[in-house]
Order: C-alpha cells, then structure tokens, then sequence
C-alpha cells in the first residue's frame, strides 16, 4: 500500500496491519471502582443530552422533568459559534437527590451540518491546551472557551466551591458537544474545584478531540471517562488518525464503549482497554476510503449517518421535542444528506 508522504492525503486510510500500534494502546483496565454503567449512561447521559438540544430553556427543562423529576436547570448558555455558524450550547442543572451538578454541552444544530462539520476540524490547526497539556483543535479550543467566557467558568465555580461542596460532577456532550465535554472535564479536573473523584465524564459519538499527549493528560486526570459509540457511527472516527507520528496526529484518550446493535435495552456492549487502537469501532475504520460525501466505498452511508443521531434507541435529533417523554428509535429519515439520493 501506498506510504503517505509529506502531501498527505488525509484520506487514505491504512489497512489495520499497517497502522502504528502506539505503546499508549496497550490495554488499561478502567479502576473497578470507576467502572462503567449501561443504566447510567441510558437513564442519566441520554436524558441531559437530549435536554441540551432543546431549542429553549422551557423545553429543556421539561425534558429533564419527564426523566430526572428533581433536576434543575441552573443556567442555559449560548454563544455564536462563527465557524460552524450556528449557536453552541451548554446547560447547567443541579439534582438533589443524586446530590450531582451536570454540565452538558449541545451536539452541533441541524442534521447536515453534523455530518459536514468534520470537514472543517480536519482543516483546523491545533492549539496547546494548557493548563491541562497536550494540543487540541482549535475550532473546539475556541467553542469551549466562548462558552466559558459566557459566565459557564463563573457559575460552575460558585455552585462547587460554594453551594454545593460534596457534590458530584457530572459532564456529558454528543457529537462536537462531547468533544467540548471532554475539554470542561480536564479543565475542572486540573483546576482544583473539585476531587478528580468526583467527575463523571460520558460522552456519545465524539470525534477525535486533541493529540496523544493531551489524551495522555486526560486519561491520567480523570478516572472515570467513557466514550460511547453506537455501531458505525463514522464521527468517532473523525477527523482521521494518520500515520505521521508526531504532536499532531490525533488520538483518541480512554476508554471506548462500543454498542455494536441497536442499543436498547439489555443491549451488549464492548468496553476497550485501549485507547485509540483497531478494537471495538476501530475495527471499522479501515472500511472508509473516501471523504464525506460518501462515495460508492463507503457500503452503507445512511446507516452511518442514523449510528450518529440514535443512541439508546432514542433520536437525539428529535426526542427533545415530545418532552423527552416517549422513547422511540430514530425513525426520521434526514433530507438532503450528501451522496445520499432522497
């Protein structure tokens, strides 16, 4: 097979064999106490994620009243986003009974705009992520500190430090929002305002997010961290893991829990103790050959994009808006997605 060179094509993918096995993906238990829950992440994760794509505050609400009866919705928080040119979104809400603050953050807004966005973090540099360490892209780098600017940093610092000082921290995000997930987790982690005990950290379908070293500073931050992956959704496998060995290539930080079915109920899954390795949803990464839009490689490009917008056999795209009440497998069929004829 053909050997990149310094004009990459970033999307010529290595077979399996080929592939640097990294020493970082040497397998790595997750601390049994740390251990990751199905009924978790499907009665707690899911509604927040649902709930921070809601279009309002009202409706985001009730959406965590039909599944969390007690939570509160502290502050809902909304900047410009320029380069994805659409609102970036972040709640924080407050459940007494669980005694746990929870940040989430919304995946981007609109169904083919989820899908295209990869295209622009694939262009993107990347920024050093201090005081955390390691590079991160710079289109998140900028989304996660808009919204900490936003009074995110201020609030969240005042509900740890002085409303509720024993409380966990929860800290969820779909898509582009668990990549920002991801950046809020390391940045309380590293920042004092809690123990690193008392993190939570579950994302669903997120992309590639900053470079070895910064997954290597995050995996040894944080203790409990779960990327969830539902079947073929092709985002995690975004923006491509090159050949080139160097601070940036993009890797993947611990630990990948892989749904390869439809995710209801009772659902197996794969828990990889690797980080960014060819086992669970890595195993698929080969297939893709050509950028999106989908050419005629990519086998099944509808099941891909539907793996993204259905977790938990809800659709993320729509179940905010019946209140979260009623639970249902992605049934809308998404209109006007690339290479894919209506």
């Amino acid at each position: 097979m053909k050997r990149p060179s310094i004009e990459l094509d970033i999307f010529e993918w290595p077979l399996a064999h080929e592939r640097i096995r990294h020493p970082y993906n040497c397998p790595i238990s997750p601390p049994s106490k740390f251990g990751f829950l199905d009924e978790f992440a499907r009665s707690r994760a899911l509604p927040f994620i649902a709930a921070a794509n809601a279009e309002n505050l009202h409706q985001a609400q009730i959406c965590l009243e039909n599944n969390a009866a007690d939570a509160l919705i502290i502050r809902r928080y909304e900047v410009q986003c320029e380069l994805i040119k659409t609102k970036c979104v972040a709640i924080l809400a407050f459940m007494p009974t669980e005694n746990a603050l929870v940040l989430t953050f919304r995946a981007i807004n609109g169904v083919v705009q989820a899908m295209l966005d990869p295209l622009n973090m694939m262009a993107n540099s990347l920024k050093d992520f201090e005081p955390v360490g390691g590079k991160v892209i710079s289109s998140f780098y900028d989304m996660f500190f808009d919204l900490w600017k936003e009074g995110l940093d201020a609030d969240l610092r005042h509900e740890l430090c002085e409303e509720h000082t024993n409380a966990e921290i929860w800290i969820f995000g779909h898509s582009l929002g668990g990549s920002l997930a991801a950046l809020a987790a390391a940045w309380v982690a590293k920042s004092g305002m809690t123990t690193v005990e008392q993190i939570r950290f579950i994302s669903f379908g997120q992309p590639r997010t900053g470079n070895l070293e910064f997954a290597r500073h995050f995996d040894s931050l944080l203790p409990h961290k779960y990327r969830v992956v539902h079947s073929e959704d092709i985002i995690p496998r975004l923006p491509p893991k090159l050949l080139l060995n160097d601070e940036h290539s993009l890797f993947h930080h611990r630990y990948e829990v892989w749904y390869n079915n439809d995710m209801t109920t009772g659902s197996a899954y794969e828990l990889c103790e690797s980080a960014d390795g060819i086992q669970c949803s890595g195993t698929l990464e080969p297939a893709l050959k050509s950028p999106l839009p989908f050419g005629q490689q990519q086998t099944d490009p509808l099941g891909s994009y539907m793996a993204h917008l259905s977790y938990y056999n809800v659709s993320l795209i729509a179940w905010h808006r019946s209140g979260c009440a009623s639970k249902g497998h992605l049934k809308i069929r998404p209109k006007n997605l690339p290479g894919i004829p209506d």
